[in-house]
């Protein structure tokens, strides 16, 4: 297997865009699939904040693997910072620690708050991805969600909930991430 010194969970060229975040309790997972090995050391992501009222935000994303029907949490990052301007920046999560990623299927779960939502936006892939349990969504993601406001160290995939309606933005994106050695 080759080893890789990136990865995208799509290209970022082909449907990128700034969605404004809300507030919410969904942990958002995402299936994706590494075709070498990869070290999880650097997560980067877009990020945009406009006007100048006080808002903050925090990110924390969860790398699983999945054990039968459990998804198990593998190592985590996370972000959080404070803004009074307009801004867009590419920010880098923090990883607990750096751990070698051998190829194959992975699972990132994701889960944002801010304080001023409507100031806030996120790079993210595309609108309306919909699937159910048993299939994959367009352009092979997999997209599924769990109610709660923070990382879960498992989950049973029977307790995700997969998006069927086209119109619900919030539960059918998936923002971009890049990760790097």
């Amino acid at each position: 297997m080759p080893r890789l010194n990136q990865f995208q969970n799509s290209p970022v060229a082909q449907r990128f865009f700034l969605y404004a975040m809300s507030v919410n309790t969904y942990l958002k997972f995402q299936g994706i699939y590494l075709a070498g090995s990869l070290s999880f050391n650097n997560v980067i992501m877009a990020l945009s904040a406009s006007g100048t009222t006080s808002k903050s935000i925090t990110i924390s994303l969860g790398l699983y693997s999945l054990n039968g029907s459990t998804l198990s949490l593998a190592n985590s990052a996370s972000f959080s910072n404070a803004y009074n301007a307009n801004t867009f920046e590419w920010i880098t999560l923090a990883t607990s620690a750096a751990q070698d990623l051998t190829a194959g299927n992975w699972y990132l779960g994701i889960i944002q708050s801010t304080s001023s939502n409507s100031l806030m936006s996120l790079g993210y892939l595309q609108a309306n991805i919909q699937g159910t349990a048993n299939s994959l969504q367009t352009d092979g993601l997999y997209l599924a969600i769990l109610l709660t406001s923070v990382l879960v160290t498992s989950v049973a995939t029977a307790d995700l909930r997969y998006p069927s309606d086209l119109s619900n933005n919030e539960t059918t994106r998936q923002p971009y991430i890049l990760i790097s050695a």
